[in-house]
């Protein structure tokens, strides 16, 4: 349940950020290719993590892993520039 959570999560930013890329990229002062990666990188790491709970093979093992290492700068991004402030 925590997996699909979590997955859930990032899949439904990555997935905001995608189809509105102008609202982010105003949001934050970075380039469009920078905005782009970090959509595409929640989207595909959000997506990594969610499969690697279907099975217990190393292949599928190896989802959540790379998952997980695409959203650790996304989110150290986050907390640095946007809710640190806070």
């Amino acid at each position: 349940m925590l997996r699909a959570a979590r997955a859930g999560v990032f899949i439904f930013q990555g997935i905001l950020k995608l189809t509105n890329q102008s609202m982010f990229a105003e949001m934050l002062p970075r380039s469009y290719l920078g905005t782009m990666l970090v959509a595409l990188a929640e989207f595909g790491g959000g997506t990594l993590i969610l499969i690697g709970g279907f099975g217990r093979t190393r292949v599928i093992d190896l989802n959540t892993r790379v998952g997980a290492a695409l959203n650790i700068p996304v989110m150290l991004g986050a907390i640095w520039m946007v809710h640190w402030r806070r």
